[in-house]
């Protein structure tokens, strides 16, 4: 456990032989000149102006003999995280070998998104390289969120279908991924267009409902009005025509009287 005997033991490896450093990285660091641990600290400058702030930290924790464990991740990082992936390289993988390879990834990756409590997900990404290092991607955002392993499967089995279908099927492969991403936060109110329209077509039945009672409630008002208007008409001209029924009686009778005291 001494840092200095670690130092010692580590120096003269191979960059090759540090977790995480492939064959592209290896190529990268080998156009530098750069071809052990002790390489990468005697040029650490040059690797902090070439590389992101997390490769420059990765490759001088390395060279130190210094991994950074997965429990490290802090919830932070796992909060703010956009995307999650899983990849497997080959020498040569033939294009009949890639669904039963993709199913394998699947798994690893629903697993990995599972262990680290993640929220569901709304896009998977599909990634391939061929033997000659040319890099095809395809991406599939569903109506629904990705929340289980035959979810994932499912999709990644129809991307693998539409790609293998532009492609010669001698092609060879020298790589596959997944890649999901478009996690839904908590407070995410986006819903799905066929909620969406499930939600309208409910509001829209909702506020017919309502002004059809609104307009027979008012045609109820209207037509009451309307019959104590006409009753109202009906009153006085009824009640007129008496009045003056009555009074041509009572003229008559008047005059009667006046003729007999005469």
């Amino acid at each position: 456990n001494d840092p200095q005997q670690i130092r010692e033991f580590i120096k003269d490896l191979p960059v090759r032989k540090i977790p995480g450093i492939g064959t592209v990285s290896e190529s990268l660091l080998h156009a530098l000149n750069i071809t052990t641990c002790k390489d990468i600290l005697d040029n650490a400058e040059i690797l902090y102006q070439l590389f992101p702030s997390k490769s420059f930290q990765f490759f001088i924790f390395s060279a130190h003999g210094i991994c950074r464990p997965k429990h490290e991740d802090t919830e932070d990082d796992e909060v703010n995280r956009k995307s999650l992936s899983r990849e497997r390289t080959f020498h040569s993988l033939e294009t009949s070998k890639l669904a039963e390879v993709g199913e394998q990834i699947a798994s690893d990756l629903f697993n990995d998104w599972k262990s680290r409590k993640l929220p569901a997900f709304k896009t998977l990404t599909l990634k391939l390289k061929t033997d000659t290092f040319e890099v095809k991607t395809r991406a599939a955002t569903p109506l629904h969120f990705f929340e289980n392993e035959e979810q994932i499967k499912r999709e990644m089995n129809q991307l693998l279908t539409i790609e293998l279908s532009h492609t010669s099927l001698n092609t060879k492969y020298r790589l596959m991924g997944l890649r999901i991403s478009n996690f839904v936060k908590k407070a995410d109110k986006t819903v799905s267009l066929t909620q969406l329209f499930q939600k309208n077509s409910k509001s829209s039945l909702v506020k017919k409902e309502q002004n059809m009672i609104d307009n027979n409630n008012k045609n109820k008002h209207d037509k009451h009005e309307d019959n104590e208007m006409n009753g109202c008409f009906d009153y006085f001209e009824n009640g007129l025509e008496t009045d003056e029924l009555y009074d041509d009686e009572e003229l008559n009778n008047n005059d009667e009287e006046e003729e007999e005291e005469e």
